[in-house]
This record gives C-alpha cells, sequence and structure tokens, in this order.
C-alpha cells in the first residue's frame, strides 16, 4: 500500500527506470492475444491474469502491482501501477519488452503509416495528433480477435475509465456541469482541439485506408448507418467515433499525468 504521491513517483519512475529488452516474438494462436481470453471478465480478474501473465511475457517487475489510489488535484480515484515493497533510488524498476510497448513509435511500424503522412504537414498540433494515433491503434487493438497487444489493453489500459478524467466529459452530462468553470473551460479547449482533429484528419483517414482501421477484424469497412444516420457497432465509424476517440486519447494523456 502506498500514498498518492508514491504511487505517482512509481508512475513517473516506471517511466525513467523501465529497461527494454527484446524476446521472441510471440505466437499469434497464444490465448494471452485473443481477445475473448479478457472480455468475459471483469476489471480484478484481468488484472490477475495480466500479473500471472508477467514472466511468460518477458515483463520482471518483483515490486509493482496495480491498484486504485486518490488523486487529490483532481478529486478522484485513479488505477495505476503502486510499489509493493520500498523502491532504492536508480534501483530498475522493470524489464519490459520492446514489443510490448505501445508508442507513437509502434504506430509508425503498423499498416497506420499510411494514415500518419497525411498529417506530416500538418504541425499544428504535433503533439495531441501523436497521442490521437496511439488512441486510434489501441482502439483497433482492442478491437481486433487477436492481438499482441491484447492483455495490456484489455487487463490495464480498459481499467482506466474515462469518466474519472474531467476533461473527456459530455458537456451535457451532470458530472460535467459539476466541474468547476475553470475546469470546464478546459475541457471544452481540449474537446473543441479534438474535434478538430477528427473532422480534419481521422475521419478522412477512415475513408482513404479503410483496410488499416479495419485490421484483425476490428470493424466493418462497409457496415452502412441506419435509417435514423446512427452507426451500427460493428461499423468502422462507430468504433473510431469522436466520442470514443475523445475518451481513449484522454486515458492516453492521463497516463502521461496530463489530466
Amino acid at each position: 500500500h502506498t500514498s498518492a504521491n508514491s504511487s505517482r513517483s512509481l508512475m513517473l519512475g516506471l517511466l525513467a527506470l523501465c529497461h527494454a529488452a527484446i524476446p521472441p516474438a510471440p505466437s499469434s494462436s497464444a490465448a494471452w492475444m485473443q481477445r475473448s481470453h479478457w472480455i468475459p471478465h471483469n476489471d480484478s480478474e484481468r488484472t490477475a491474469r495480466f500479473m500471472r501473465l508477467l514472466p511468460s511475457l518477458g515483463l520482471h517487475c518483483p515490486k509493482v502491482g496495480v491498484s486504485t489510489f486518490w488523486y487529490p488535484s483532481i478529486g478522484r480515484r485513479l488505477r495505476g501501477a503502486v510499489a509493493l515493497e520500498p523502491i532504492a533510488k536508480h534501483e530498475e524498476v522493470c524489464v519490459v519488452p520492446l514489443a510490448n510497448m505501445i508508442s507513437f513509435l509502434s504506430v509508425q511500424n503498423s499498416s497506420f503509416a499510411p494514415v500518419l503522412r497525411m498529417a506530416d504537414k500538418d504541425v499544428s498540433q504535433r503533439g495531441l495528433w501523436e497521442a490521437a494515433a496511439i488512441s486510434l491503434f489501441i482502439l483497433r487493438e482492442g478491437a481486433r480477435d487477436s492481438s499482441p497487444h491484447a492483455a495490456y489493453i484489455h487487463a490495464s489500459f480498459s481499467g482506466h475509465d474515462p469518466a474519472s478524467i474531467p476533461k473527456t466529459l459530455p458537456p451535457d452530462s451532470d458530472a460535467f456541469r459539476a466541474l468547476k468553470p475553470s475546469v470546464q473551460a478546459t475541457a471544452r479547449r481540449f474537446q473543441a482541439r479534438v474535434a478538430a482533429l477528427h473532422q480534419r484528419l481521422i475521419a478522412p483517414a477512415l475513408q482513404q485506408h479503410p483496410a488499416a482501421f479495419a485490421e484483425g477484424g476490428a470493424c466493418d469497412p462497409t457496415a452502412a448507418a441506419s435509417a435514423d444516420g446512427a452507426a451500427s457497432p460493428r461499423s468502422c465509424a462507430s468504433l473510431y467515433s469522436l466520442r470514443r476517440v475523445t475518451e481513449v486519447l484522454g486515458v492516453v494523456q492521463a497516463r502521461d499525468w496530463n489530466l
């Protein structure tokens, strides 16, 4: 058990002290790569399965656990890494295989590369676009039947509730209306930037590169809207909707302590 401050220090330490290793590529038939291995279970069982799986994934984090902790600046409980034992200064916290890391480089080395090139000349929101690209990658890998990133996405990332991040809340929700005016203003600015990015880059990319977005059966690029104009649940328009991108992007930034 640790305090919020020590939990945050550990999260920052994980970014600074993790040692990357390169293990053999996993078999695509491994049970943990299947979406069905995770989806039927609640967060607690997914976390337990993930922690048991760490050694076979090449992850070595003997002093790290996963729990929730109070984050006072936003008045909410968050879920993340916690220290199970004291960690010495400069001590190596985790060994994490490069293949298990999700970063902008992961997206660049995937079939999303042509999508990224659409934004090469648009540098006005470079940081936001890189985080959005990671969000698109996570949405796709989390929706497909099998992915080498399934364990992290379904056992760790999915446990971070977007509702705990004020800037992702829908403006017409009671939770948004309960926020302080300054927090509401920050949330509106964030959502306006994401909406502009979605309209300018993501929506056109869905039309120009449907195979990249649908890879692995993540969604159906041919699914038509219903009579009332609503997207089919299996459609790519639904998977990569502005609301879903906003929520996942909020979680991606929160993992960088950008709340």
